[in-house]
């Protein structure tokens, strides 16, 4: 079928499950703007995640695609009949302001896949994701066999793959399209979340949604780091000057300096690639690097659902003392679902979870203490200790994280089956290599600069008595603090501790900090954690114990403060318009909120430097004389046939096997080349494959498992036989790669071994394993 209607079908679907769910998000999502319909995707999907989850362990296809969308449908006229609806009826056009900018965002992020669809093995991961996306599709239960590993279950979370094959399912999509409709699919719904999260934060402050909505999502989804925009604006500077001087820069960068520095004194030779590389030996990375790159990470699709959860946060962040009902059903119902989704999605979120949780319970206006049994309430207000300020600020931490802890250990609950299979680590590594002051302020220096420009005045507002001469002198210590801790290495410390302690004291103070407040506190929570805490995993990256900590837990702290600036960028420009109109400051100095709003309206822009010259590289490369550009498409695979036509015929030919036969053939040397190929473009498990499943079945495993496939393609028939027993081999898969290692052999001239295939390039052999068995007895 024509790509452009299967993107249509995948389009319309997708409106479709947001349209279902409705009656579910308005009763989560009563208080905004557009009655929860921003968040009516990802609501469905959570239903089709978990259910089919569920079901799926007995049986995926078809039972558990069936009962995922008879379970979304029938939750939702339950909820429309028999909860109790909101005061306010649906707005249809909010509605449709909704789909509209759910179908601008499908429609860029499409283009810039067609522009760049190969599902290719260098620069990323898409060959392990296109390789679990089938392994899904060609399951009959959960969980799937790992590709890499034949014979193993997979160790990996695989969420994401898991409702990108329903939705493959349900609109009967070929997988290599569905790979790149699906990433425009879960980018619209991370804009659309976004939109209508960051719109309702800045609704509740009575500003304008549509305002503060556009510039979250803009933040959020297409938004990067500081470090592009300086960096090309040093093509205005001598060469010799930036090469000397430019380090800060440059020097995160994995490549020879000299030749980045030339690269990028000239704007034509920009490059997506080069932008996640800032902090030295860390990948910092946000969304829209990650969709431009066209990876299908977990943490990418994941993305939205951690919105959906800080949603729900939020939701019960402003309801109502009164409400005790409605805010237990959030507290010990919603939150619990959604905190399972994301970890079986992205495991690295689940924890996050957890801490949104418990910020969301502390800094709410009705006590955490109010969901407890109303004998206990009334025993501990009792307590004579009750009355006394560090019992009841202490007894309120202790209470709202203990909560917060509970909707973690339930969600993992329902999750259970995943996570007991989860990746092999050594736990928690302690002191890693800290992160300088220069790239710090070149990765986070935009949300740094609308922190301070929303905060400052509030400080001043909550703090109206203080004299010039106090702030003078605490300004002074101050500085002094910063420099002392700059010079012992802490950067990370006096950069983020301040806020992080200015906005406590607004939020526990009753002062005006507001939920976004609560975001950026999460957000220096974890920034300053992976400063001295990290996952001891299988290091990819030699010398860069924190790489995939940084990874992951970037993404996060850019999800929370793409949203939380977009409110405050709102309400900056509020307070401007407010000082316009009236003529009145509402700041320190006569033209402090112009100033503020001009300052906040600059970093929006810079921070915008990223995703627009990502977009137009992406033009320009396909509009260029690239051989390796087929013309705009979304089928990922449709390069194969055009630079490995011989073994793009034997991957279709293995690709029509039904099942999970088993295969061998090399084990990659290295990672993110061509090898492996025929495990990763059908989903049929080979028995070592890349060695990323190193990090997920153990070291000693992984190392067994190549040196018997090398054995097999090298050693005497006997061993070779045997070997082929042991892990109960149906094909052997002899192709260029392979020939390139072990040279020529006939396997066919073996008893039980015969050609299934061949062409120019590629043998495959089938193995007879009934063979052996009859003629060992």
């Amino acid at each position: 079928m024509n790509a452009a209607l299967l993107s249509l079908r995948w389009l319309l679907l997708l409106l479709l499950l947001g349209l279902v769910s409705l009656p579910i998000s308005r009763r989560l999502f009563p208080r905004t703007p557009d009655r929860g319909a921003s968040f009516g995707f990802t609501v469905s999907l959570t239903v089709f995640g978990l259910v089919a989850f569920w079901v799926g362990h007995v049986s995926l296809w078809p039972w558990g695609l069936v009962a995922a969308v008879v379970s979304l449908v029938a939750l939702s006229v339950l909820t429309r009949r028999f909860l109790p609806a909101p005061e306010r009826p649906v707005d249809w056009r909010r509605c449709a302001e909704v789909a509209g900018v759910f179908g601008l965002a499908f429609g860029f992020m499409l283009f810039l896949r067609a522009l760049d669809p190969g599902i290719v093995p260098a620069g990323g991961e898409k060959f392990l994701d296109f390789g679990l996306l089938k392994a899904l599709l060609r399951t009959d239960a959960l969980p799937p066999e790992d590709i890499w590993f034949a014979g193993e279950s997979i160790r990996y979370y695989y969420g994401s793959y898991l409702l990108t094959a329903l939705l493959t399912r349900l609109t009967a999509t070929p997988p290599n399209v569905a790979y790149n409709v699906g990433l425009a699919g879960f980018y619209a719904t991370l804009v659309v979340t976004a939109y209508g999260l960051t719109g309702a934060l800045a609704d509740a402050r009575g500003r304008s949604a549509r305002l503060g909505g556009a510039v979250g999502a803009f933040l959020t989804a297409f938004a990067g780091n500081l470090a592009t925009p300086i960096r090309v604006s040093t093509a205005l500077l001598p060469r010799e000057f930036v090469a000397r001087y430019g380090h800060i820069l440059f020097g995160g960068i994995r490549a020879p300096y000299e030749d980045v520095v030339t690269q990028y004194q000239s704007p034509t030779e920009f490059t997506h690639w080069y932008g996640r590389y800032v902090i030295p030996n860390t990948p910092d990375v946000f969304p829209m690097w990650t969709y431009v790159n066209g990876d299908f990470r977990a943490h990418m699709v994941g993305a939205s659902f951690l919105l959906l959860f800080v949603a729900l946060c939020f939701a019960y962040f402003r309801t109502p003392k009164v409400e005790r009902r409605r805010r237990r059903a959030l507290a010990f119902v919603a939150m619990p679902a959604v905190a399972a989704i994301v970890g079986l999605i992205s495991t690295w979120a689940l924890p996050t979870t957890v801490g949104l949780a418990a910020l969301a319970l502390l800094f709410a206006d009705a006590s955490s203490l109010s969901l407890l049994p109303r004998v206990l309430v009334a025993r501990v207000e009792r307590s004579k200790s009750a009355a006394n300020w560090p019992f009841r600020e202490g007894g309120r931490t202790a209470l709202a994280t203990g909560l917060g802890v509970s909707v973690g250990i339930v969600g993992a609950v329902l999750i259970a089956p995943a996570l007991l299979r989860s990746p092999s680590n050594e736990g928690l590594g302690f002191l890693p290599p800290r992160s300088g002051l220069g790239g710090l302020l070149l990765v986070h220096g935009a949300f740094l600069g609308i922190f301070a420009l929303f905060l400052a005045p509030r400080v001043r507002e909550a703090l109206p008595s203080v004299s010039r001469r106090t702030v003078v002198t605490v300004g002074a210590v101050g500085i002094v603090a910063f420099a002392g801790l700059v010079a012992a290495d802490l950067a990370a410390v006096a950069l983020f501790v301040p806020p992080l302690f200015v906005g406590w004291y607004l939020l526990r103070g009753r002062n005006a900090g507001g939920y976004e407040t609560v975001l950026m506190i999460a957000g220096l929570g974890i920034v300053l954690a992976v400063e001295f805490v990290y996952a001891d995993v299988w290091p990819y990256s030699p010398g860069a114990p924190r790489w995939n900590t940084v990874y992951k837990a970037y993404m996060q702290v850019w999800l929370f403060w793409g949203v939380a600036a977009g409110a405050m960028v709102a309400e900056i420009l509020g307070r401007a318009r407010e000082r316009v109109v009236t003529g009145r400051s509402l700041s320190v100095g006569p033209n402090a909120d112009k100033v503020a709003a001009v300052l906040a309206v600059v970093l929006v822009v810079l921070a915008g430097t990223f995703g627009a010259l990502s977009s137009l590289d992406r033009i320009d490369r396909a509009a260029g004389d690239d051989p390796t550009h087929l013309g705009l498409s979304l089928d990922g695979t449709a390069y194969v046939e055009t630079y490995h036509p011989h073994e793009a015929q034997a991957i279709d030919w293995l690709d029509e096997r039904e099942g999970t036969p088993t295969m061998v053939s090399r084990p990659a040397p290295g990672t993110y080349q061509w090898y492996n190929a025929p495990s990763a473009m059908t989903g049929v498990p080979t028995v070592a494959g890349w060695e990323h499943v190193a990090g997920y079945h153990g070291r000693e495993a992984y190392g067994s498992r190549v040196t018997a496939v090398n054995a097999i393609y090298e050693s005497e028939w006997i061993d070779s036989k045997w070997l082929l027993q042991q892990y109960e081999v149906e094909y052997i898969y002899y192709g260029p790669v392979e020939r390139e290692a072990y040279g020529e052999r006939d396997f066919s001239q073996y008893e039980g071994v015969s050609v299934a295939y061949e062409n120019e390039g590629v043998t495959i052999y089938e193995v007879d394993q009934s063979a052996w068995d009859d003629s060992e007895e």
